[in-house]
């Protein structure tokens, strides 16, 4: 099978109007259009075909500890020990960076061990890493459904680390499409980092770098 999409949600439906993604099937409890219904936490994949790559891009349930590792360790954990398939393309976030102040962060830049959001994609980065030896994780800034519009900042050294949907998507199938085994982490964020007032919930003290991402096999057109 050519691949399956695990996590059918704003990102998946980006995806799903790109025509690479067509013939792809996808996991999804909440959503009845999803080829699988399961719990990935539980699902034994005897039955399941081999695929030649699966995206996870599933997000918990809600913001708390025990849903982050309920599906970044513990689904992901199942998916990586019994579930066949040759390449992984993993949605990370941009969060695992400690940076705070106003700094610019590369892919090399101090991971953050106290965020239990940034701690627990770490963590499942690595459980990546560990079982596969082809994979791209891709870390995204924040996700929004717009295109991000530039605003006055009103805090010093906070900025606003976006990108739409639209976006994500194009660069999620940059992913699928490279030719070559690899084993990647790329930061995926807008060209520029935005300056937000003080009331916008995405102002973070860190600017984040995407250059490596887009020399890595170009920016989206």
């Amino acid at each position: 099978m050519p691949g399956l999409f695990l996590g059918k949600g704003r990102l998946g439906a980006a995806c799903w109007q790109l025509q690479t993604f067509q013939n792809w099937q996808s996991v999804c409890r909440t959503n009845p259009s999803s080829t699988y219904q399961v719990d990935l936490e539980r699902e034994t994949f005897e039955e399941w075909p081999s695929f030649e790559q699966v995206i996870f891009a599933c997000a918990p349930s809600e913001r708390s500890e025990e849903a982050y590792e309920r599906i970044y360790l513990h689904a992901l954990r199942n998916v990586l020990h019994h579930l066949s398939f040759e390449k992984m393309i993993f949605c990370s976030a941009t969060s695992v960076y400690s940076e705070n102040t106003g700094g610019i962060v590369t892919e090399t830049a101090a991971l953050d061990t106290e965020n239990y959001r940034g701690r627990i994609l770490v963590e499942a980065e690595s459980l990546i890493k560990q079982y596969k030896d082809n994979y791209i994780i891709l870390r995204f800034s924040g996700l929004v459904s717009d295109r991000p519009v530039l605003k006055k900042s009103l805090l010093p050294n906070h900025w606003g680390n976006t990108i739409s949907l639209e976006e994500a998507a194009l660069w999620v199938e940059k992913a699928v499409l490279y030719p070559h085994r690899c084993q990647e982490t790329l930061n995926i964020n807008s060209k520029t980092s935005l300056a937000l007032p003080t009331s916008s919930p995405c102002y973070t003290g860190k600017r984040v770098n995407s250059q490596k991402a887009q020399e890595f096999f170009g920016a989206p057109k």
